[in-house]
Protein backbone atom coordinates (compact mmCIF):
# COMPACT_ATOMS: atom_id res chain seq x y z
CA UNK A 1 0.00 0.00 0.00
CA UNK A 2 1.27 3.46 -0.91
CA UNK A 3 -0.74 5.24 1.78
CA UNK A 4 -0.06 4.97 5.49
CA UNK A 5 -1.66 1.91 7.03
CA UNK A 6 -4.31 2.45 9.66
CA UNK A 7 -5.80 0.25 12.36
CA UNK A 8 -8.84 -0.12 10.12
CA UNK A 9 -6.64 -1.66 7.41
CA UNK A 10 -5.09 -4.06 9.92
CA UNK A 11 -8.54 -5.04 11.18
CA UNK A 12 -9.75 -5.75 7.64
CA UNK A 13 -6.71 -7.87 6.77
CA UNK A 14 -6.89 -9.82 10.05
CA UNK A 15 -10.68 -10.16 9.79
CA UNK A 16 -11.28 -8.68 13.24
CA UNK A 17 -12.80 -5.49 14.61
CA UNK A 18 -10.82 -2.29 14.92
CA UNK A 19 -11.35 -2.45 18.69
CA UNK A 20 -9.58 -5.81 18.80
CA UNK A 21 -6.60 -4.37 16.93
CA UNK A 22 -6.46 -1.45 19.36
CA UNK A 23 -6.51 -3.76 22.37
CA UNK A 24 -3.71 -5.90 20.96
CA UNK A 25 -1.57 -2.89 20.07
CA UNK A 26 -1.95 -1.28 23.50
CA UNK A 27 -1.45 -4.58 25.28
CA UNK A 28 -4.45 -4.09 27.55
CA UNK A 29 -3.92 -7.03 29.88
CA UNK A 30 -7.44 -7.36 31.30
CA UNK A 31 -9.15 -6.86 27.96
CA UNK A 32 -6.62 -8.91 26.02
CA UNK A 33 -7.38 -11.89 28.23
CA UNK A 34 -10.77 -12.06 26.53
CA UNK A 35 -9.18 -12.16 23.07
CA UNK A 36 -8.55 -15.72 21.85
CA UNK A 37 -4.88 -16.53 21.40
CA UNK A 38 -5.49 -17.47 17.76
CA UNK A 39 -7.09 -14.08 17.06
CA UNK A 40 -4.31 -12.21 18.81
CA UNK A 41 -1.64 -14.12 16.89
CA UNK A 42 -3.42 -13.39 13.60
CA UNK A 43 -3.45 -9.66 14.32
CA UNK A 44 0.24 -9.67 15.25
CA UNK A 45 1.06 -11.67 12.10
CA UNK A 46 -0.62 -9.03 9.89
CA UNK A 47 1.21 -6.26 11.75
CA UNK A 48 4.57 -7.95 11.15
CA UNK A 49 3.87 -8.69 7.49
CA UNK A 50 2.67 -5.16 6.68
CA UNK A 51 5.28 -3.36 8.79
CA UNK A 52 2.52 -1.38 10.48
CA UNK A 53 3.68 1.17 13.04
CA UNK A 54 1.17 2.73 15.39
CA UNK A 55 0.87 6.51 15.34
CA UNK A 56 2.82 7.56 18.47
CA UNK A 57 0.79 10.76 18.90
CA UNK A 58 -2.49 8.86 18.83
CA UNK A 59 -1.21 6.34 21.37
CA UNK A 60 -0.06 9.12 23.68
CA UNK A 61 -3.43 10.82 23.46
CA UNK A 62 -5.11 7.52 24.27
CA UNK A 63 -2.86 6.98 27.27
CA UNK A 64 -3.02 10.67 28.24
CA UNK A 65 0.76 10.66 28.46
CA UNK A 66 3.43 12.55 26.53
CA UNK A 67 6.23 10.14 27.51
CA UNK A 68 8.20 13.20 28.59
CA UNK A 69 10.06 13.27 31.89
CA UNK A 70 10.77 16.75 33.21
CA UNK A 71 13.90 17.74 35.13
CA UNK A 72 13.81 20.93 37.19
CA UNK A 73 17.00 22.12 38.87
CA UNK A 74 17.02 24.91 41.41
CA UNK A 75 20.62 25.73 40.54
CA UNK A 76 22.37 25.89 37.18
CA UNK A 77 23.74 22.53 35.99
CA UNK A 78 25.74 23.58 32.92
CA UNK A 79 28.56 23.05 32.29
CA UNK A 80 28.47 19.70 34.07
CA UNK A 81 31.97 18.35 34.64
CA UNK A 82 32.47 14.77 35.76
CA UNK A 83 33.20 16.01 39.29
CA UNK A 84 30.16 18.26 39.42
CA UNK A 85 27.52 17.63 42.11
CA UNK A 86 24.78 17.09 39.52
CA UNK A 87 26.72 14.93 37.07
CA UNK A 88 25.94 11.47 38.54
CA UNK A 89 22.27 12.37 38.98
CA UNK A 90 21.87 13.60 35.40
CA UNK A 91 23.69 10.56 34.02
CA UNK A 92 21.41 8.20 35.93
CA UNK A 93 18.27 10.10 34.88
CA UNK A 94 19.31 9.97 31.22
CA UNK A 95 20.02 6.23 31.37
CA UNK A 96 16.71 5.43 33.08
CA UNK A 97 14.69 7.63 30.72
CA UNK A 98 16.23 5.82 27.75
CA UNK A 99 15.26 2.45 29.23
CA UNK A 100 11.68 3.68 29.74
CA UNK A 101 11.42 5.15 26.26
CA UNK A 102 10.90 8.67 27.60
CA UNK A 103 12.27 11.98 26.39
CA UNK A 104 13.89 14.33 28.88
CA UNK A 105 12.84 17.96 29.16
CA UNK A 106 15.06 20.28 31.18
CA UNK A 107 13.06 23.27 32.37
CA UNK A 108 15.23 26.36 32.02
CA UNK A 109 12.70 29.18 31.52
CA UNK A 110 12.16 29.79 35.25
CA UNK A 111 13.51 33.17 36.38
CA UNK A 112 16.57 33.13 38.63
CA UNK A 113 16.38 35.02 41.92
CA UNK A 114 19.41 35.14 44.22
CA UNK A 115 20.97 32.30 42.25
CA UNK A 116 17.93 30.01 42.52
CA UNK A 117 15.05 29.17 40.21
CA UNK A 118 11.43 28.82 41.28
CA UNK A 119 8.95 26.38 39.75
CA UNK A 120 5.93 28.65 40.04
CA UNK A 121 6.09 31.74 37.89
CA UNK A 122 3.97 33.29 35.15
CA UNK A 123 5.53 31.12 32.44
CA UNK A 124 5.38 27.83 34.34
CA UNK A 125 5.21 24.95 31.83
CA UNK A 126 5.74 22.00 34.14
CA UNK A 127 2.52 20.36 32.92
CA UNK A 128 4.12 19.64 29.55
CA UNK A 129 5.86 16.71 31.20
CA UNK A 130 4.06 13.67 32.59
CA UNK A 131 6.04 14.15 35.79
CA UNK A 132 9.26 15.76 36.95
CA UNK A 133 12.34 15.19 39.04
CA UNK A 134 13.47 18.05 41.27
CA UNK A 135 17.13 18.62 42.02
CA UNK A 136 18.58 21.21 44.32
CA UNK A 137 20.50 21.62 47.53
CA UNK A 138 17.73 23.73 49.02
CA UNK A 139 14.15 23.52 47.74
CA UNK A 140 11.56 25.89 49.25
CA UNK A 141 8.96 24.06 51.33
CA UNK A 142 6.25 26.31 49.88
CA UNK A 143 6.93 24.99 46.38
CA UNK A 144 6.91 21.37 47.51
CA UNK A 145 3.61 21.87 49.33
CA UNK A 146 2.01 23.49 46.30
CA UNK A 147 3.14 20.72 43.96
CA UNK A 148 1.56 18.16 46.29
CA UNK A 149 -1.66 20.15 46.69
CA UNK A 150 -2.01 20.46 42.90
CA UNK A 151 -1.49 16.69 42.50
CA UNK A 152 1.47 17.14 40.18
CA UNK A 153 3.53 13.92 39.95
CA UNK A 154 7.08 14.64 41.04
CA UNK A 155 9.95 13.13 43.00
CA UNK A 156 12.64 15.09 44.78
CA UNK A 157 16.20 13.82 44.54
CA UNK A 158 17.39 13.97 48.13
CA UNK A 159 15.46 13.76 51.39
CA UNK A 160 13.06 16.61 52.08
CA UNK A 161 11.33 17.45 55.34
CA UNK A 162 7.55 17.26 55.23
CA UNK A 163 6.46 20.91 55.47
CA UNK A 164 3.65 21.83 57.86
CA UNK A 165 0.37 23.17 56.50
CA UNK A 166 -1.80 25.95 57.89
CA UNK A 167 -4.22 23.43 59.43
CA UNK A 168 -1.45 21.83 61.48
CA UNK A 169 -1.04 18.76 59.28
CA UNK A 170 2.05 18.04 57.19
CA UNK A 171 2.58 17.36 53.51
CA UNK A 172 4.35 14.10 52.64
CA UNK A 173 7.04 14.82 50.08
CA UNK A 174 7.93 12.00 47.64
CA UNK A 175 11.70 11.70 47.46
CA UNK A 176 14.54 9.30 46.82
CA UNK A 177 17.73 9.81 48.76
CA UNK A 178 20.75 8.26 50.40
CA UNK A 179 20.71 7.29 54.08
CA UNK A 180 23.40 9.75 55.14
CA UNK A 181 22.69 9.21 58.85
CA UNK A 182 23.57 5.50 58.74
CA UNK A 183 26.47 6.06 56.32
CA UNK A 184 28.09 8.70 58.54
CA UNK A 185 27.56 6.60 61.66
CA UNK A 186 29.22 3.63 59.91
CA UNK A 187 32.27 5.67 58.91
CA UNK A 188 32.56 7.15 62.41
CA UNK A 189 32.32 3.70 63.98
CA UNK A 190 35.10 2.47 61.72
CA UNK A 191 37.32 5.37 62.77
CA UNK A 192 36.81 4.46 66.43
CA UNK A 193 37.57 0.81 65.72
CA UNK A 194 40.88 1.87 64.16
CA UNK A 195 41.86 3.52 67.44
CA UNK A 196 41.09 7.18 66.78
CA UNK A 197 40.08 8.94 69.99
CA UNK A 198 39.48 12.53 68.98
CA UNK A 199 37.03 12.95 66.09
CA UNK A 200 35.71 16.06 64.43
CA UNK A 201 32.78 16.64 62.11
CA UNK A 202 33.67 18.97 59.24
CA UNK A 203 30.64 20.34 57.43
CA UNK A 204 27.72 22.76 57.82
CA UNK A 205 25.55 20.33 59.77
CA UNK A 206 22.51 22.44 58.97
CA UNK A 207 20.59 23.89 56.04
CA UNK A 208 19.99 21.06 53.59
CA UNK A 209 18.47 17.89 55.06
CA UNK A 210 21.45 15.84 53.89
CA UNK A 211 23.82 18.04 55.92
CA UNK A 212 21.73 17.68 59.06
CA UNK A 213 21.52 13.91 58.54
CA UNK A 214 25.31 13.61 58.37
CA UNK A 215 25.75 15.49 61.65
CA UNK A 216 23.07 13.35 63.29
CA UNK A 217 24.87 10.17 62.25
CA UNK A 218 28.13 11.51 63.66
CA UNK A 219 26.60 12.35 67.04
CA UNK A 220 24.96 8.92 67.26
CA UNK A 221 28.39 7.27 67.45
CA UNK A 222 31.08 9.83 68.36
CA UNK A 223 31.89 10.08 72.07
CA UNK A 224 30.83 13.34 73.73
CA UNK A 225 33.43 16.08 73.81
CA UNK A 226 35.14 16.31 77.21
CA UNK A 227 34.76 19.54 79.17
CA UNK A 228 37.98 21.58 78.78
CA UNK A 229 40.09 21.51 81.96
CA UNK A 230 42.05 24.39 83.47
CA UNK A 231 45.49 23.86 85.03
CA UNK A 232 47.77 26.05 87.13
CA UNK A 233 51.52 25.84 86.51
CA UNK A 234 54.13 27.39 88.87
CA UNK A 235 51.74 30.01 90.06
CA UNK A 236 51.21 31.26 86.54
CA UNK A 237 47.84 32.23 85.11
CA UNK A 238 45.31 29.55 84.19
CA UNK A 239 46.07 27.59 81.07
CA UNK A 240 43.63 25.41 79.17
CA UNK A 241 44.34 21.74 78.63
CA UNK A 242 45.09 20.22 75.25
CA UNK A 243 43.11 21.69 72.36
CA UNK A 244 40.18 19.61 71.18
CA UNK A 245 38.81 19.58 67.69
CA UNK A 246 35.32 21.13 67.50
CA UNK A 247 32.35 18.90 66.86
Amino acid sequence: MSERLTQRDIARLARVSQTTVSLVLNNRTAASARIPTETRDRVLKVIRETGYVADPLARRLLQQRNQILGVFTYESVFPSASADFYHPFLSGIEESAEELGCDLLLFTSAPVTDGHRLVFHENNRLRIADGSLLLGRRIPATELSRLVSENYPFVSVGRRNNPALSDGTSTVIPYVGANYTTATATVTTRALQLGHQQLAFVGPGQGAESSADRLLGFHQVAPPRPTPRTTRSCGARNRRGPALLPL
